[in-house]
């Protein structure tokens, strides 16, 4: 920047005028730009990763919100399921006592007895019947032909 002693234009007595070197604003208005730009990138990461993160919250909250919904509901089907058991359970002692009741040996010969006309066998009443001979000779036994036909096809394999 020093001064000029004649810079004329073309003749003219008028000084050419001097243009200054604005390399180093330029420079600064680059660098301004830059860290702008930076700064802007920067901003627009932090909102995108904030959003990201909402996202991710959001969905794990509803995730929970829904598994916990589930949860209860299986618990409270538990609850029924439990309270049914012990009816049931409850039944089935009754039952047990009831079969205990008609299982002893005095409600049986009572009934037999008494209701049904049962009356204790003597010497004349009984049948006795000689096991050793065969007395069943004249029934044949009839073969079931489905059974046989399945036994062939069976035997065929094997």
């Amino acid at each position: 920047m020093g001064v000029r002693e004649y810079d004329y234009i073309r003749g003219n007595t008028a000084l050419a005028p001097e243009r200054k070197i604005r390399e180093a604003e330029k420079q600064r208005e680059k660098q301004n730009k830059q860290k702008a730009k930076r700064a802007y990138e920067k901003k627009m990461n932090l909102l995108i990763s904030g959003f990201t993160v909402g996202t991710i919250m959001f969905a794990l909250g509803a995730t929970t919100l829904f598994l916990d919904s589930k949860i209860h509901d299986y618990q409270k089907q538990l609850l029924i399921l439990e309270s049914n058991m012990k009816e049931e359970e409850d039944v089935n002692a009754a039952i047990d006592v009831e079969m205990l009741k008609f299982a002893s040996f005095d409600k049986i010969k009572s009934t037999a007895e008494e209701e049904l006309g049962m009356v204790y066998p003597n010497s004349e009443s009984t049948i006795t019947i000689d096991m050793s001979k065969e007395y069943f000779s004249h029934l044949k036994t009839k073969e079931n032909n489905k059974n046989n036909f399945l036994q062939k096809i069976m035997a065929a394999f094997n």
